[in-house]
């Protein structure tokens, strides 16, 4: 069915001796399309996939939420418990679906990505890994990418692994698998959060780290005009997250030079330094066992009263807080002005800095700068950003 404001309409995809059901949903004039893996045990109608799919649309992104097992498979599963966790058929089925959405009225030249969530993490790396070309970007929730085995080394599109914080065993295992990456990709911890991301604001968290992600890597990637600029960019940022002790054993032969063409705009800037000090404070409050410093900053065996301010100023809980916070503030500001990506190249008749916050995307613009200033010494920001 499609309509003024886009397609939405129920899909049946053949795939792999099988016909599945789906539920196609895309926006008018739609950024890319997601397709997503459910986990052990669900189906498209998994109310949490639901709600970043929601999240998602509006965003500008279309998606298609799919049934990896018929009826009768499912009644089959439920009894055996056996095909939730054959990883070479589902992934197979999603790569069938990913060829599918190639084709498709309505979804064909758009830009791909897949999600998966528990199991169907792995389904959607194996996917990436089968279509280099076609998938631009994966996204895990509470994901078992462990299981996608040896397929981890042959991911080339960006991988954003989001995981609970309490969530510890799963924690530990995307961990182990990140290191197997050989792609860019991040994990993202929400602080507090179990692995159904249950509590008060963590899957509204987990849609918001997927919608930036995803915006990030779902546009065209421009060719470099300077070829030896590309690759020095690429080394400079394996450095970065090499001296942040991110990353370790990642290798600069992964990355493509048309991949660092474009220097990040202000807005992806802003969202990965957000992201690396959320990291930060998440590696700190493991490291050290506690969670909040802030009532009793002494107690970490401070010297004297500055050390002790040092401490409560860094508390993972008050960066967990404050990062948040810019989160919503960035996202928020490129919704107000959806060209922020190219914030260096502004239309004509968009004035230079400083800007006068007299129009909401004047004072969006200038919002980005304000809180890119703490970074203004950083590698990769940029003379222009500054108000």
């Amino acid at each position: 069915m499609a309509s003024a404001g886009g397609l939405r309409r129920p899909v049946r995809v053949p795939a792999s001796g099988a016909v599945l059901d789906g539920d196609l949903v895309v926006p008018e004039g739609a950024r890319g399309v997601v397709l997503f893996a459910h986990g052990s045990g669900s189906s498209r109608h998994s109310p949490r996939n639901r709600r970043v799919a929601a999240g998602l649309h509006d965003a500008g992104l279309g998606t298609l939420l799919l049934d990896l097992l018929t009826e009768e498979e499912e009644r089959i599963d439920a009894r055996t418990r056996a095909l939730r966790f054959d990883i070479d058929l589902l992934a197979g089925r999603l790569t069938a679906a990913a060829d599918w959405l190639g084709a498709a009225e309505g979804t064909a030249g758009l830009p791909l990505a897949t999600f998966g969530a528990s199991t169907g993490a792995a389904a959607a790396l194996i996917t990436a890994a089968d279509r280099p070309e076609a998938v631009r970007a994966v996204v895990s929730r509470g994901g078992r990418p462990d299981l996608a085995g040896d397929a981890l080394e042959r991911v080339r599109a960006p991988t954003l692994l989001v995981v609970g914080g309490h969530d510890v065993q799963v924690l530990r295992l995307n961990r182990d698998a990140a290191a197997h990456l050989a792609a860019e990709h991040e994990v993202a911890v929400v602080p507090g959060a179990t692995h159904l991301f249950e509590e008060p604001g963590a899957l509204e968290e987990v849609v918001e780290r997927t919608t930036a992600w995803l915006l990030r890597w779902l546009r065209g990637r421009p060719r470099s005009r300077d070829r030896t600029s590309g690759r020095s960019r690429a080394r400079s940022r394996v450095a970065l997250h090499r001296s942040s002790g991110q990353d370790a054993g990642m290798d600069v032969g992964w990355g493509t030079d048309d991949q660092w063409d474009a220097r990040p705009g202000l807005d992806e800037f802003l969202l990965a330094r957000i992201a690396e000090d959320d990291r930060v404070a998440a590696d700190a409050a493991e490291d050290s066992g506690r969670k909040d410093w802030s009532t009793d900053p002494r107690g970490t065996g401070a010297a004297d009263r500055r050390t002790a301010e040092h401490v409560a100023r860094h508390d993972p809980a008050r960066v967990h807080a404050e990062c948040a916070a810019k989160r919503h503030l960035v996202l928020a500001c490129r919704d107000v002005r959806p060209d922020m990506h190219f914030l260096g190249r502004r239309p004509s008749g968009m004035a230079d800095f400083p800007l006068s916050p007299r129009d909401p995307h004047q004072l969006a613009a200038l919002t980005l700068a304000l809180l890119a200033l703490p970074y203004a010494d950083h590698r990769d920001y940029r003379p222009e950003w500054r108000p």
